[in-house]
């Protein structure tokens, strides 16, 4: 009840379109970075991280902060150009 009551208010609404609009750019760059990986299976690979940003905006009744959001997104960033690492590494390997 609590996250649709966060819901309710544009500002809280506004970041879960954008975090879902950032979902799918993240999951067109998985799958255009890695060729062999097919659209849904980079859109699975992206939905966990981001449904725990979007889970951890939506924690707080407060507006998240544009400095909380950026750290985020770096963070999230960083850990997609790990995982795309650690992928095309162990597609080598095999």
């Amino acid at each position: 009840m609590r996250i649709l009551d966060c819901c309710r208010t544009p500002r809280n609404g506004a970041w879960i379109i954008g975090s879902s609009l950032g979902l799918v750019a993240i999951a067109l760059a998985l799958h255009f970075s890695m060729e062999e990986l097919a659209w849904g299976q980079a859109l699975l690979y992206a939905a966990f991280p981001m449904s725990l940003m979007i889970a951890s905006m939506m924690d707080r009744p407060e507006r998240p902060s544009v400095g909380r959001i950026v750290g985020l997104m770096l963070g999230l960033a960083a850990m997609y150009l790990a995982f795309v690492g650690v992928m095309r590494l162990a597609s080598t390997l095999w």
